[in-house]
């Protein structure tokens, strides 16, 4: 393996694991969690579990 060989195997490795950095970025932004307090209230009373769960989020 030469010197060059090297180099480009090198800067290929880079590149794929920018590309893999990059898919694996973009599927954090698809995927986005949010919690409607007043919502688990409201289901949390419909079905009488208020007084015996408890839940506390902060984030």
């Amino acid at each position: 393996m030469t010197e060059l060989d090297f180099v480009l195997f090198t800067v290929y490795l880079l590149c794929i694991t920018y590309v893999l950095n990059q898919i694996v970025d973009s599927f954090n932004d698809e995927f986005k969690i949010q919690l409607d307090d007043d919502d688990l209230k409201q289901q949390l009373a419909d079905h009488n579990l208020t007084e015996i769960l408890a839940c506390q989020l902060q984030i």
